[in-house]
């Protein structure tokens, strides 16, 4: 088992990476939050899974242990492989995809690329014991809020996604305008959303 790679970024196009390690490239499958952080000639260390198929071996890889730890619940979950794995940590950060779970938020997982609300309901239901409360509120908020209502708040994020996707844009772009953008108990969905349109144009 390769349990983390330290090297240095090659090449990267929308799902994989190239990683030189002392010579030897690395073919990683990668979420694409990941992957547009990224710029070539960066070195880092990437947390990685490998998976090890009849008729292939792939290798997934992480910038973070919270990422890779909630690839390694989603993929036991029936019905869920790596790819789609993968696609839904692309849309969703690992904290706000444990938030969706522990409040059955079907349809926001759903949204994921490659999973319907089927699939979404089987995430939530085989995942909702697994998963501490500390873990999905982690990293939502800074930690001099923590009197924030934090349920409140991503509330209004998922709302401000989902109405950038209605509107055209990407679940990515619409994601990281949300982060660039103050939102806290009193801000309402529409100032939010017009924040994060003022970030996006």
């Amino acid at each position: 088992m390769i349990a983390f790679l330290d090297g240095k970024v090659e090449y990267i196009n929308e799902s994989t990476l190239w990683f030189d390690v002392n010579g030897t490239g690395y073919e990683l499958n990668m979420p694409k939050s990941d992957l547009e952080n990224m710029v070539v000639g960066d070195r880092l260390r990437i947390y990685t899974y490998l998976s090890v198929r009849e008729d292939a071996m792939e290798l997934f890889g992480f910038i973070g242990m919270e990422a890779l730890n909630m690839f390694k619940k989603l993929i036991k979950v029936s019905g869920v492989g790596p790819k789609i794995a993968i696609g839904i940590l692309s849309f969703l950060p690992p904290s706000e995809l444990s938030m969706a779970i522990l409040s059955n938020d079907v349809k926001l997982i759903a949204k994921s690329p490659g999973i319907g609300p089927k699939t979404a309901g089987k995430i939530v239901l085989e995942l909702k014991d697994k998963i501490d409360f500390a873990e999905g509120i982690e990293n939502i908020m800074p930690e001099s809020d923590e009197n924030v209502d934090k349920a409140m708040v991503l509330s209004v994020k998922n709302d401000v996604i989902e109405a950038l996707t209605e509107l055209g844009f990407s679940a990515v772009d619409a994601r990281r305008a949300v982060r660039n953008i103050e939102i806290n108990e009193n801000t309402t969905v529409d100032r939010a959303l017009s924040e994060a349109l003022k970030e996006l144009s």
